[in-house]
């Protein structure tokens, strides 16, 4: 059934090595695509040449997928935006990604311990791993790290735009200024005003989460994800 399913996906493109990255160290193959028309159709490939997934994306998003273990009996779809789909590393490493309407939700592993989980609603963004906190915020162009007792604020509001490198409009927040420059010392009273905000920033970033779910008919318990809520320790 994959067999058939690859060859129907597959049909009519001309899949080619499109970046020199998509080759690895030994010299052999393990990503090839066909740009069209804004978009693209990927395949990835172990490194015994065997096919492992096959993505097609359409303006950057992902659209259609699949993906099949070694021995061919576990096999994740994504159909219109939806679904769960495996993604093979190095050495061990793979990352499981349920993909539900409103909200995106990645696992990383190696073996079978899970050291990453990334949170997207919209295009906002929450990470976290054993050791530290990520929030990145579009509109605001605030991205947060926080690690143990240390709150750091970024404003990611530089792009680029025909070819020239501009700051975008975003939506500031009065309650924390940013950070002066990298090579200055941060004004009395800064971080005291980042910590102060990230407690509100999580918590409306979980509601936001909790909303996603609900509507998604999927709750923390389900995936596992209480911990992350509660903002108690990665689990053992």
């Amino acid at each position: 059934m994959i067999a058939l399913l690859s060859l129907l996906l597959q049909a009519g493109h001309v899949f080619e090595p499109v970046d020199p990255s998509w080759v690895d160290p030994q010299g052999r193959l393990r990503i090839e695509a066909d740009l069209h028309d804004g978009e693209q159709f990927t395949r990835i490939l172990r490194a015994d040449g065997s096919l492992a997934a096959y993505h097609h994306h359409r303006d950057f998003r992902l659209v259609d997928a699949w993906s099949v273990s070694r021995d061919g009996r576990t096999r994740h779809h994504v159909q219109d935006g939806i679904g769960e789909l495996v993604t093979e590393g190095e050495d061990g490493a793979w990352s499981h990604t349920l993909m539900l309407p409103g909200i995106t939700i990645e696992k990383a592993y190696r073996g079978d311990r899970c050291g990453r989980i990334s949170i997207w609603v919209g295009s906002d963004c929450y990470l976290r791993t054993p050791e530290r906190e990520e929030l990145s915020l579009a509109p605001c162009a605030e991205h947060w790290t926080v690690e143990g007792p240390t709150v750091d604020l970024q404003i990611t509001d530089w792009e680029i735009s025909d070819g020239r490198v501009r700051r975008r409009p975003r939506e500031a927040n009065p309650d924390v200024r940013p950070r002066p420059g990298w090579h200055s010392d941060l004004p009395q009273g800064l971080e005291e005003e980042w910590r102060i905000a990230w407690p509100k920033r999580r918590l409306a970033w979980m509601t936001r989460v909790d909303e996603a779910l609900n509507a998604a008919e999927q709750d923390w318990s389900r995936l596992g994800l209480d911990f992350l809520r509660d903002g108690t320790a990665w689990p053992k």
